[in-house]
């Protein structure tokens, strides 16, 4: 039996251009900087959703200097943006 695949549901209308750039580049390496609150959290959550979606079974790592940080901000994002979780 074959995996069906899930559907991934985002507010893509919600990014700026900046953001749209980095999420969809096809660049092996992106960089993306800012300011306090630039967007630059959004951004990573968007792109490692849609990386996961488009390459079932890999796996990706997400740290932050501090678990608290990592919790704060990163985790609390994907609750926000994906709620798809199983």
């Amino acid at each position: 039996m074959s995996e069906q695949p899930t559907k991934l549901t985002l507010s893509l209308d919600r990014l700026s251009e900046k953001q749209r750039a980095f999420v969809f580049s096809r660049k092996p390496k992106v960089h993306y900087e800012g300011g306090f609150r630039a967007g630059k959290t959004v951004a990573g959550v968007f792109r490692t959703i849609l990386l996961a979606h488009n390459f079932p079974k890999n796996r990706i790592l997400v740290a932050r200097k501090t678990y608290r940080r990592l919790f704060d901000t990163t985790v609390n994002s994907f609750l926000t943006w994906y709620r798809d979780w199983e």
